[in-house]
């Protein structure tokens, strides 16, 4: 039998293992006009297959991959109202449903990953996700980003999406419940050989048929940057940003607290990275906690909840 200190190991290695399997996005055009398309992306935090087609008669525009950052953010921005694109996309979060499995069927494991009371090491790192994955459509505009040989390396989106899932997760159980979630996204992509860029800014509701959790408001922030040949500490440059607020419509109303009783859950995670290996790899880390109030469950989901702080970790390499 291993004992407790090599069995903490052994847990250290698991959570560090996501570090080790780099973001894969691929975009594979379907008709040689470049209307539809096909896009993958898989990475130990998301997994998405998506599929691209015209509402009108016109191919999927590009731009150059050198480009200023703020230059993707508001080339789509401009046709929101006007949608020229619909995506039909599937999602999984495989880390948050490993931290399910673990807790589920590794009940030992699980707890000796417990560094401390409140300080789980499984939780800290597959934490931050409600559920296990959706099915989304997505009406708005779509932009392919090509590099000087004209190969796609990126793609920029934004728009309204309809997002429906089955199962809510709470402390690293899943309950049942099916839910349905319209945002406004915004969100892309850059993959090159000197700098790597993901950005999703999203404002929507999720409303639960379970009425065991509270519907919410909630916005969300990631941005994520990767230059392979910076060494400094510019804020912008080999950083990440994840930001998630949800809200409770009905109490925010009422009490206008939105980080007191209006809220439900508050989670932020800020991120570096070094280049190693003359830029040809990253090592990084994201470190942050979130908060959750008690107000976001009612029944069996509140008395498996833990209101408070949770200690959050998401290990970070590329190559």
């Amino acid at each position: 039998m291993f004992g407790t200190g090599k069995i903490v190991a052994a847990m250290a290695a698991c959570a560090m293992l996501p570090a080790a399997i780099h973001a894969f996005s691929v975009v594979v055009p379907l008709d040689s006009r470049r209307q539809f398309q096909c896009e993958f992306a898989v990475s130990p935090y998301v997994a998405s297959a998506e599929v691209v087609g015209p509402l009108d008669e016109k191919q999927i525009p590009y731009v150059r991959a050198n480009r200023r950052e703020d230059h993707y953010y508001w080339r789509v921005l401009r046709h929101v109202a006007l949608p020229r694109f619909w995506i039909l996309g599937l999602d999984v979060k495989p880390v948050a449903v490993a931290g399910v499995l673990t807790k589920e069927f590794a009940p030992e494991v699980y707890e000796t990953a417990e560094l401390r009371p409140g300080m789980n090491l499984v939780q800290s790192v597959s934490e931050g996700w409600p559920d296990p994955g959706a099915l989304t459509l997505f009406v708005g505009d779509a932009i392919n980003v090509i590099d000087d040989d004209d190969e796609i390396t990126g793609r920029e989106r934004a728009g309204l999406a309809l997002a429906i899932g089955a199962g809510h997760i709470v402390n690293n159980l899943i309950y049942p419940d099916v839910w349905f979630e319209p945002s406004l996204r915004l969100t892309g992509e850059l993959i090159s050989r000197s700098r790597d860029m993901e950005w999703n800014f999203v404002v929507g509701m999720r409303f639960h048929a379970s009425p065991d959790v509270r519907n919410v408001l909630f916005c969300e922030i990631l941005r994520n940057r990767i230059d392979r040949h910076y060494y400094g500490w510019h804020p912008l440059r080999n950083t990440s940003l994840e930001y998630r607020l949800d809200l409770s419509p009905s109490r925010l109303l009422k009490t206008g607290e939105v980080y007191g009783d209006g809220a439900v859950n508050n989670t932020l995670l800020v991120g570096k990275r070094w280049p190693v290996r003359r830029g040809r790899n990253t090592l990084g880390l994201k470190l942050g906690a979130g908060y959750q109030w008690s107000n976001g469950y009612s029944g069996r989901m509140k008395r498996a909840s833990e209101p408070g702080w949770t200690f959050l970790m998401r290990p970070m390499f590329s190559f």
